[in-house]
């Protein structure tokens, strides 16, 4: 049968069907049919011996014949039925309907009993047959001969007397045997037989010993064996996503992992030297690198079918055919049409070893550096990568995570990150995100029309130069979006009543119940207007609270006559986190840069992203920082993808545990499946993963992985983990042998030996199979056509014994050469120039679709716009507005900030003199409104006494100034510095400054009053 099946079913589909479906469908129809026939050949076996027929020598020779085949090949393909079905995923010529479990036992079960009942049947007609014909014949004609003899034999026996043993005729004829007596004899065996199999069942079957056995044997997909391997995993389809991860260690069959089940996501367990990212991380890779290749040649035939399609349409315009093939492009990914395919990896290590090797497998493979995405720290050429790229809300998650992983060394979380920082950075994300949208803007200047970085994040929690110069281009962008609201909102109101209208129409009902308009019974259209409506007017509140924020936040210091901002925010713990990150200059030319690349365009069309964390050089807790952030970075965009119906993007993540979020990492792993994206970490032993995030996110996050493997010599708890994936235990017979020590040639009782069977349980995996696991095995448990796998032990194959390692291995030709005329262009290069063709369309529009240029606004918002100017870096960053620069070398540039009208409207801003020249500029203040006594940082001697009780110092004054008399050169402070009356100073003397504070306040409002 394997033969058989090799030769002739060596495949997937056969004539559009799945062959494994014909077999069994032929297969079943055979049992079937000699079942049904059994009972009539037996019935007719039986018939023909009471009647004495007898069939000719040649009819009887051919019946026997066939019934001996038909028996032996029930048999047989009964035992061939068994072991396929067990393997069988799909109903019988269903695509997609799953065949469950109890129903392939039933199936199982159903076709054993009635192929052995068959055979059964068939052997006992054959035997009634043979008897019948030949033996019962035989045996009467032997009973006439005996019978005549016995009749003119002598009527006595001679036994040495006279007279001898008279027997009669009568005497002896019974013991001859009649036709009936004979017939019985002979079908005794007939009896013995079924006699056993009733002993059979009543022991076995009956009495359920063995039925735990048997159920397990049913319920799971016990025949593993490469013959079925191209009849059960399509490998007919090239370019799917399914992993080769080895060959089963004892049947030689390829363990695959499809490409729904690689997204159960796997884990894998190993200790140093192992093998790792030699056998099952690279080669994983390697085989996803060949799949982008079919990727791109499956992308370049739809884009020749598309543009095939165009030039039999007519299209008035060239922008028509654009828009039109724009939209057909658009349904390879919409439509799914490339779900089951892999269109890139991404990959995280932090030796740089394996970072290194797939960078050189990958050129060796002809992929062009524009499809390779390499960060690599340590390298001055390296790409970037920006976390706050990609839709506003999702970075805000993504930033309040950068902060809180990396506000303690753990980097868990700390407890300083807590909702009035959330919203400090909430808002300050809000406000860089929409005024980076204006290309044309001095304030952008660096930008170039792209995301703003942690660079213009970090510029806005440092200084109050930059916050007016947001603040003032975001009030423009308020504006405009309160001037398009009162549009929207008055074409809203004529559409409701314009709705209503044709509602109160439709009906005399309708009419008599017209508050019923705004319930539920409202048109399906208003209701989809009316969200819309509420998802622009919720889009406008957003962004009026992020524009109060900042507007609530600024405040006048009465000391020093200047304004400045304060929040209920630690930002000094928010300035550190930007401050430890940015100290080095690797991480900084990886982070804090526009991304090289954009990575929602790369995760749709393909590409290759490779990151070296660089533990060796930047040491552990950068290192962790590098991956933590990238991780992020990844995590939100994988998200942003289209659901289900997105090419497969796997990623690899080499010593996890380094840089583990249990939150997010647990988050991720949960969700990502639906995104088509298939996780695999590498770990050395789960006690790593314990030390980095404690018990119970150890226990939670090693349950998001439902494939798990392991390498020889690992740990007591990854022995317990792997054997609990397994199952557990399973039920095994045990065999129990007795035998007494006595003479064996004594012949007495007590040297007899006795059998007995158990069944018991045993653990699926154990220490003692870890250990016994050779070089570059592994064992573990896996989702194999959707069940969980019983427990399977690979033999992999390292990447350095693959022909792409060797020196002789001739590199492809580069996928982006350039080919002169005569040259033959390979379909690979045909395809890439076309993919390349496209990625370029789609950054070039995402650079146009969302920007904002001055059509967009009015004249005033414009010029508003343009003159607010970038702050100069140089700059004291202790400098606020209106405070006198005392740098004489540098020349700052004035900011008119119109949007902080509310608080110091007419006031004059002091100029920055030359070097050779310093002028002190009176501040005209006779415009300023009364300050308030509840609006000052220090309010009261009851709010000093209470900020000291609970040592609040989230009050923070962004870039406090001090007049050139108090500031102290030898020990300046860092921007963002606290501002708050010494701690050291007594009650009398607090009493004392806050008295002063009143009668500032006071005098100014008597100023005002007298128009000074």
């Amino acid at each position: 049968m394997r033969k058989i099946l090799k030769l002739f079913f060596n495949r997937y589909y056969t004539n559009g069907k799945r062959t494994i479906d014909i077999l069994l469908y032929c297969w079943r129809k055979y049992i079937d049919w000699v079942y049904h026939i059994s009972f009539g050949l037996f019935a007719f076996n039986i018939i023909m011996f009471i009647f004495r027929w007898r069939l000719p020598n040649w009819v009887f020779i051919s019946l026997f014949i066939f019934l001996f085949v038909i028996m032996a090949l029930v048999l047989y393909i009964g035992v061939w039925h068994s072991n396929v079905t067990s393997r069988q995923i799909f109903v019988l010529f269903e695509k997609y309907d799953t065949l469950k479990r109890a129903e392939r036992k039933k199936i199982i079960g159903k076709y054993a009993i009635r192929a052995a009942l068959a055979a059964v049947l068939i052997s006992s007609g054959l035997y009634v047959l043979t008897i019948n014909n030949f033996i019962l014949s035989l045996i009467n004609r032997m009973y006439d001969v005996a019978d005549n003899y016995l009749k003119y034999m002598p009527w006595s026996i001679p036994n040495g007397s006279q007279t001898g043993i008279v027997l009669s005729y009568h005497t002896l004829k019974p013991l001859i045997g009649a036709d009936w007596f004979n017939s019985l004899l002979l079908l005794t065996p007939i009896g013995a037989i079924g006699l056993i199999f009733y002993n059979s069942y009543a022991t076995g079957i009956a009495e359920k010993t063995y039925e735990k056995l048997v159920e397990q044997w049913l319920g799971g997909r016990y025949f593993q064996d490469s013959v079925l391997s191209n009849i059960v995993h399509n490998q007919d389809e090239k370019g799917q996503a399914n992993l080769v991860m080895g060959l089963n260690s004892k049947t030689g069959e390829q363990v695959i992992l499809h490409a729904n089940e690689r997204t159960y996501h796997t884990i894998i367990f190993g200790l140093i030297g192992t093998g790792k990212s030699a056998t099952i991380l690279i080669p994983a890779m390697l085989q996803d690198m060949e799949n982008m290749k079919y990727y791109l040649l499956s992308y370049c035939k739809y884009l020749m079918k598309v543009d095939e399609e165009l030039e039999q349409e007519f299209f008035s315009t060239e922008f028509e055919r654009k828009k039109k093939r724009r939209e057909l492009l658009e349904q390879w990914y919409n439509n799914g049409y490339a779900a089951e395919l892999t269109n890139g990896i991404y990959m995280t290590e932090p030796s740089g070893s394996m970072y290194g090797t797939i960078v050189k497998y990958a050129h060796k493979m002809g992929f062009p550096d524009e499809m390779i995405w390499t960060l690599d720290p340590t390298n001055p050429g390296t790409g970037a990568i920006n976390i706050l790229d990609g839709d506003t809300t999702q970075v805000k998650g993504a930033v309040r995570d950068l902060f809180k992983r990396f506000s303690d060394p753990s980097g868990t979380g700390s407890s300083f990150f807590l909702n009035q920082e959330g919203q400090l950075t909430d808002n300050i994300i809000t406000v860089i995100k929409e005024v980076a949208l204006i290309p044309d803007a001095p304030i952008n200047y660096m930008l170039k029309g792209k995301s703003p970085t942690l660079t213009e994040f970090s510029n806005m929690l440092r200084s109050s130069d930059w916050i007016e110069a947001y603040i003032a281009v975001f009030e423009q962008l308020l504006n405009r979006k309160k001037r398009l609201f009162e549009e929207t909102l008055k074409k809203h109101e004529e559409f409701l009543e314009q709705e209503k209208e044709k509602w109160l129409e439709e009906s005399e009902y309708n009419r008599e119940h017209e508050q019923l308009f705004d319930t539920i019974l409202r048109p399906e259209n208003v209701h989809e207007a009316i969200n819309a409506f509420n998802d622009e007017r919720n889009k406008l509140e957003n962004l009026q609270s992020s524009y109060d924020y900042f507007i609530n936040a600024h405040q006048l210091n009465s000391y020093t006559e200047e304004y400045y901002y304060t929040f209920d925010a630690n930002v000094s713990g928010l300035k550190a986190v930007i401050d430890d990150l940015s100290s080095s200059p690797e991480i900084r030319r990886v982070f804090f840069s526009q991304s090289t690349k954009d990575l929602d365009i790369v995760l749709k069309t393909g590409g290759m992203i490779l990151v070296n964390s660089a533990k060796g050089v930047l040491g552990k807790e950068k290192s962790r920082m590098v991956a933590q952030m990238v991780t992020l970075v990844m995590q939100n965009a994988a998200q942003r993808r289209l659901p289900d119906k997105s090419p497969f993007f796997a990623f690899y993540e080499d010593e996890k545990n380094g840089y583990l979020m249990p939150g997010n990492d647990s988050n991720f792993l949960d969700e990502s499946r639906k995104f088509h994206v298939p996780v695999m970490h590498a770990y050395q032993h789960d006690e790593q993963i314990r030390d980095s995030i404690g018990e119970s996110g150890a226990d939670a996050i090693k349950m998001s992985y439902r494939n798990a493997f392991t390498f020889q010599q690992t740990s007591t708890k990854v022995v317990e983990f792997i054997n609990l994936r397994s199952g557990g235990k399973h039920y095994a017979l045990k065999e129990t042998k007795r035998a007494a020590n006595d003479d064996l040639l004594a012949g007495n009782q007590g040297n007899s030996s006795a059998t007995s069977e158990e069944v018991v349980e045993e653990d699926n995996f154990t220490a003692r199979d870890a250990n016994n696991l050779e070089k570059f095995q592994v064992g573990g448990v896996i989702v194999s056509d959707d069940e969980v796998s019983n427990m399977i032990y690979l033999t992999t194959s390292p990447h350095f014994e693959m022909d792409i390692s060797k020196d002789s291995f001739v590199s492809h030709t580069p996928f982006n050469k350039v080919y002169g005329l005569g040259e033959e262009e390979p379909e690979i290069a045909k395809a890439y120039k076309l993919w390349r063709a496209e990625v370029i369309e789609y950054y070039a529009q995402k650079e146009s679709e969302s920007h904002l240029y001055e059509s967009d606004f009015t004249e005033e918002e414009w010029q508003a716009i343009m003159d607010v100017k970038v702050p100069n870096v140089d700059s004291n960053v202790n400098d606020t507005v209106g405070k006198k620069d005392d740098s004489p070398s540098v020349k700052r540039t004035i900011l008119v900030n119109e949007s902080m009208t509310e608080h110091r409207e007419n006031t004059s801003i002091r100029e920055e003199m030359t070097e050779d020249t310093e002028q002190k500029v009176e501040v005209d203040i006779s415009e300023i409104p009364p300050v308030v006594e509840d609006e000052q940082t220090v309010k009261s001697k009851n709010d000093i006494v209470e900020l000291k009780d609970k040592e609040i110092t989230q009050r923070v004054i962004l870039a406090p100034s001090s007049t050139p008399e108090t500031v102290d050169t030898q020990n300046i402070q860092a921007p963002n510095q606290e501002f708050e009356l010494p701690q050291e100073l007594s009650r009398v003397a607090r009493e004392k400054a806050t008295k002063t504070l009143k009668s500032n306040v006071e005098q100014m409002a008597i100023d005002e009053e007298e128009g000074f």
